[in-house]
C-alpha cells in the first residue's frame, strides 16, 4: 500500500497547519476490501497523517459516511475546439494573470458557488477559499504564461483560468467568474486565447483534458459543445485521522507569516533592537489608516477569518503579538472539533 504525499499542499502547508498537519493521496485499486482501508488508516496515522485524499475509479462502499465527490475527464482536441470557439463574438479582453491580480481574484472566489471542499464540516467555506488560493497560486508560479485572466469594460478581473501543459496533452484548470459575467463569453475568451497560446507554443500537443464535477452540468454541457468526451470518472474522499486546534508550533507558523507580511509590505524590521511583538505600529510610523486596511485584507484573505468594523476600533491590532493573538482566536473558534463551529450551509 502505497501512500504520496500530496506536494502542492504539503508546501503550502494546508491552512497554515491549523486543518491538517500532513496531506496524503491514496490511489484505490479497482476493488477495496475493509482490510485494506484498516491498514490504509492504521498506516497513515503511524506515519503522521491527518488527512488522506481517497481516490478510485469506483465508488467505494464502506467509505460512503466520509466527504465525497466525483469529478468526470473529459478529453478534447485542441483544434477542434478553437473552431467551435472561433465563433463565439469576442466581447473580453485578456491577458496574462499578474502579481496584483490576486486580491480581485480573491473576491472572485468569494461570490462564486460554495467549492466542495467548503461543505466537509471538518474544512468550512473560509478555510476551503484559503486552501482554493494557495493551489491555484502554486500552480500559477509553476505555470506563469498559461494562466490568464478576462477583464470587463473598467478593465477589472472578471474571470480567472489556467491552461497547464503536461505529458502528451493541456490540462484545463479551474475557472472562475464574477456573477456579472456567468455568459459564457468570458470563459469562452480565455479559452480561445489559453489554445491559442498552446498552439504557438507547443504545435504538436493537440490533446485537451479537463475535470467537471459531476453536479455541474452546466460545465458538462459547455465543454462537450466543444467536442470533448467523457473518458473516466474519479470518486475521491476525504479520509480524516485527526482533528486538531491550533499547536504552539502553529502559532509559530502564524506569527511568522504576518512579521513576513509587515516587513514585505511595511519595511517593519523584527531582527532589530527597536522593534518587537510588542511595539505599536501606528504610534511607530509603520501604519496609516489605509495600510490598517491593506493589513486586514490581508489577514482575511492569508488566514480566511473576517473581522467586523467594532473589532478594528478596539486597538487589539497595533502590534505583532495583538494581530497573532487576534488571528490565533479566530481560527481556533472555527477549528474542527470546537464549540462554536457552525455547520456549513448547503
Amino acid at each position: 500500500m502505497h501512500l504520496t504525499a500530496l506536494p502542492a499542499i504539503v508546501e503550502c502547508r494546508f491552512d497554515q497547519g491549523l486543518i491538517a498537519h500532513k496531506v496524503g493521496t491514496w490511489r484505490a485499486p479497482p476493488a477495496v476490501s475493509r482490510r485494506q482501508l484498516a491498514e490504509l488508516r492504521e498506516n497513515a496515522a503511524a506515519d503522521g497523517y491527518s488527512v488522506v485524499h481517497v481516490r478510485s475509479a469506483e465508488p467505494i462502499e464502506d467509505l460512503a459516511p466520509c466527504f465525497q465527490g466525483c469529478l468526470l475527464q473529459f478529453e478534447g482536441d485542441r483544434d477542434a475546439a478553437l473552431a467551435v470557439l472561433g465563433r463565439f463574438p469576442q466581447k473580453y479582453r485578456t491577458r496574462a494573470l499578474a502579481e496584483g491580480d490576486w486580491p480581485a481574484i480573491a473576491a472572485l472566489y468569494r461570490q462564486a458557488s460554495p467549492t466542495r471542499f467548503s461543505r466537509d464540516p471538518a474544512i468550512g467555506p473560509a478555510r476551503a477559499l484559503r486552501h482554493k488560493l494557495k493551489c491555484l497560486r502554486t500552480y500559477w508560479q509553476d505555470f506563469p504564461g498559461f494562466f490568464l485572466v478576462a477583464l470587463g469594460s473598467r478593465d477589472e478581473v472578471v474571470s480567472v483560468q489556467g491552461c497547464m501543459p503536461r505529458e502528451g496533452c493541456f490540462d484545463l484548470y479551474e475557472s472562475v467568474v464574477s456573477a456579472d459575467s456567468r455568459t459564457g463569453f468570458a470563459l469562452a475568451a480565455m479559452l480561445r486565447a489559453n489554445l491559442e497560446l498552446c498552439r504557438q507554443r507547443f504545435p504538436l500537443l493537440t490533446g485537451i483534458v479537463t475535470r467537471i464535477y459531476s453536479d455541474n452540468p452546466v460545465s458538462i454541457q459547455y465543454y462537450r459543445k466543444l467536442g470533448m468526451v467523457h473518458t473516466g470518472s474519479d470518486w475521491f474522499y476525504h479520509l480524516w485521522l485527526e482533528q486538531r486546534r491550533a499547536t504552539a508550533m502553529d502559532i509559530e507558523s502564524l506569527r511568522e507569516t504576518v512579521a513576513r507580511f509587515l516587513h514585505d509590505q511595511f519595511l517593519v524590521d523584527f531582527d532589530g533592537n527597536k522593534v518587537d511583538g510588542g511595539t505599536d505600529l501606528f504610534a511607530g510610523g509603520f501604519i496609516d489608516s489605509f495600510g490598517f486596511m491593506e493589513l486586514i485584507s490581508f489577514l482575511e484573505t492569508e488566514f480566511g477569518v473576517e473581522y467586523a468594523a467594532e473589532e478594528l476600533l478596539l486597538g487589539q491590532l497595533n502590534s505583532l503579538d495583538g494581530l497573532v493573538a487576534s488571528v490565533g482566536r479566530k481560527l481556533a473558534e472555527v477549528a474542527p472539533g470546537a464549540a462554536r463551529e457552525r455547520p456549513p450551509q448547503s
